[in-house]
């Protein structure tokens, strides 16, 4: 049953007629699938004997980012079969949502339990550490407003526009136009396909980034936890998290970096529970190895930074072992013995998520791993100016594509862990583990990508630099009175500035508000989204179906899903424009098919609405500006006949087929 059908309307609002509130349909579809995820995540967890059984929330967590993993996989299966239907969709998520349920409400009890021992340690806390954790919270749950924010260019181009068309088509086949780039990993974008099958409105499906943000604050929380921090520690963890442009970004824009390093902090997580000595190793290990493999396909280049630190994290308490005996004959074989069969459990682990990915590309793409991108995008000048600002620029830099900085508290207070290190020479094991394999993963990238500024593709390691950071500052507020005020006022501060500085894109509250509860329109949207919109929805109205729109720009997400399948891509082969022949590029628009035009007036064939041929009659449908502008085509007596149509193959699935 649709979340917008007319007997889900009756059942909740006794009025089939009414609309139905964003508000549900936006987060009814979240929920179901949240929950499906903890459900499948706690059905694989049952067989294995390491998980976080000391915290219901960290283990409900680690679950759903299990799930999450597993079921974007799963979701590959139906959708290269073009079985990816809503009826296929809740054959499996809604058993998982049930068992979820169920395995929750069997907690309940000690939910209770922990949620009053909680409440009891805010109650004992001091008054500023009380303020400091609701203003916190605060700004956590105002990440959600992030969805009537403004659309990231790159999600607009493809992160929310296959998964739309993968929901529409119910088949997953290369988007046009980016049919190489398809190869990334597609484990968010499969779960954002689901969302847009179940009816979300818009484009709030990208709102689940958010709520992997959640498991990501939990988790961190947890390795906090784990490396020996208490709940101040934890509190100010979280709390520079929050405040990490490079992370609140991507809340509500559309791009899917936070599916990577959720992956990622779990595959930590667990890492350190090996290094703690107490659970299963073999288990701890696997899981650390299916955590590090589902990151790795949601962000590959994490094989760069992320890959060398976990397996610091790994095996740090054998080369710690290791190290003072090193001289000692037989040393060396005895650490290579003991690394070893964990080093296999976790490749092992960390190829059965490359599998799926892998079979993806194959059917798709006939290759297995496909190349696309240039990490060259600076000039020589520009690369010997970003050398030469780390490692300050994670935190101040503005580079093109760097898409935020880490929270100032962490630059702010390494001077103090640095002192703290300096002066108690009792140094915390899980802390120093962090600090070697944080330092390790960036070393890694500073040699193989020293010009690319670009927090995400790194940035589970970046983070982890937080740890040690929060450890010192949670040292600090408790050896001196005057310092805990300092430390708590700099949290404020960062906080407060953090909110006022992002309130125009990320903490759209009063927007949110409106579009979820209010008038609910698509123009409470950041005004350049609206108003990038309404060229699209002029096409949108005017286009028939499965009509061919040559598209002059790298966006398309707010066409018609079956417009965006119908658009210029690699069956088109190269239409460019050139100058001193503007026919040739008309002629091959002609004999492609192409009935609309979108121009973005910065894409290299914008020249040619200036310099069509007599036969070829341009109609404005919207007007250009920089948001681009739409044009219907109509030809008269063309010299050439149409090569390309558009075929509907099966329900909302469209090819472009040869004229016969």
């Amino acid at each position: 049953m649709s979340f917008s059908s007319p007997i889900f309307r009756q059942v909740i609002f006794n009025n089939p007629t009414a609309p139905m509130p964003h508000f549900f349909s936006i987060f009814f579809p979240l929920a179901l699938l949240s929950i499906s995820c903890v459900g499948a995540g706690l059905l694989i967890l049952s067989f294995l004997s390491t998980r976080p059984r000391e915290n219901n929330l960290i283990e409900y967590a680690v679950a759903f980012v299990l799930g999450q993993g597993v079921l974007g996989s799963l979701f590959l299966l139906p959708a290269l079969m073009g079985w990816f239907t809503k009826p296929a969709l809740l054959v499996v998520i809604m058993p998982l949502a049930l068992l979820g349920a169920w395995k929750v409400g069997l907690s309940s009890q000690a939910i209770s339990v922990a949620m009053r021992k909680h409440l009891l340690a805010y109650y004992k806390a001091p008054f500023i550490w009380q303020l400091l954790t609701f203003f916190a919270t605060l700004l956590l749950l105002s990440g959600a407003t992030a969805v009537a924010g403004r659309i990231d260019g790159d999600a607009r181009a493809f992160y929310l526009a296959l998964p739309k068309v993968i929901a529409t088509s119910h088949r997953l086949l290369p988007l046009p136009g980016y049919e190489g780039f398809s190869s990334v990993g597609l484990l968010a974008e499969m779960q954002l396909a689901a969302l847009f099958l179940l009816d979300m409105p818009g484009a709030s499906p990208r709102l689940f980034s958010w709520v992997s943000g959640l498991a990501g604050a939990v988790l961190l929380a947890a390795i906090a936890r784990k490396a020996g921090l208490g709940r101040r520690g934890q509190l100010l963890s979280v709390i520079m998290l929050l405040t990490s442009s490079a992370v609140a970004y991507f809340w509500g824009q559309g791009k899917t970096d936070l599916f990577a390093v959720v992956f990622a902090l779990a595959g930590v997580l667990f890492a350190l529970e090996r290094l703690d000595g107490v659970a299963s190793r073999k288990s701890a290990v696997l899981l650390a190895g299916v955590f590090t493999g589902f990151a790795l396909v949601a962000k590959l280049s994490y094989i760069v930074a992320f890959l060398p630190t976990i397996f610091v994290l790994l095996f740090w308490r054998d080369i710690h072992s290791y190290w003072p005996n090193r001289r000692m004959a037989g040393a060396a074989q005895k650490l290579l013995k003991e690394c070893s069969g964990d080093a296999l459990i976790f490749t092992g682990a960390l190829l059965i998520p490359l599998v799926p990915h892998l079979l993806k590309n194959y059917i798709l793409l006939n290759t297995l791993v496909d190349t696309y991108g240039s990490h060259h995008y600076f000039s020589d000048e520009t690369t010997r100016r970003i050398i030469l600002t780390y490692p300050l620029w994670p935190f101040f830099g503005s580079f093109w594509g760097q898409y935020g900085n880490l929270s100032p508290l962490v630059l702010a207070f390494l001077p103090v862990l640095i002192w703290v290190l300096w002066k108690d020479r009792r140094w915390n094991a899980p802390v120093i583990a962090i600090i070697v394999a944080a330092a390790t993963g960036l070393l890694a990238w500073i040699i193989l990508f020293p010009s690319v500024p670009m927090p995400r593709y790194f940035l589970a390691t970046l983070l982890l630099l937080i740890i040690p950071v929060a450890w010192a500052m949670e040292r600090v507020s408790y050896a001196d009175r005057w310092l805990n005020y300092g430390v708590v006022l700099a949290a404020f501060a960062c906080i407060l500035i953090f909110g006022k500085s992002w309130d125009k894109e990320i903490f759209r509250v009063a927007a949110a508000y409106e579009y979820l509860l209010g008038d609910q329109s698509e123009k409470n949207l950041h005004i350049d989204e609206v108003l990038s919109r309404n060229v699209y929805e002029a096409i949108n109205q005017s286009a028939e179906p499965g009509a061919r729109i040559y598209l002059g720009s790298f966006y398309r997400f707010w066409l018609r899903p079956d417009l965006i399948q119908c658009v210029n891509g690699k069956t088109d082969g190269e239409i460019s424009f050139d100058a001193e022949n503007p026919g040739k590029f008309w002629l091959q628009v002609y004999e492609h098919g192409f009935s609309y035009l979108f121009m973005d007036q910065t894409y290299p064939t914008f020249p040619a609405l200036k310099n069509a041929p007599d036969w070829v009659h341009i109609e404005m449908i919207y007007p250009q500006s920089g948001y681009g502008g739409a044009y219907r085509l109509r030809y008269v007596n063309p010299p050439t006949k149409v090569r390309l149509a558009t075929k509907e193959v099966s329900s909302g699935a469209w090819d472009v087929v040869p004229v016969q």
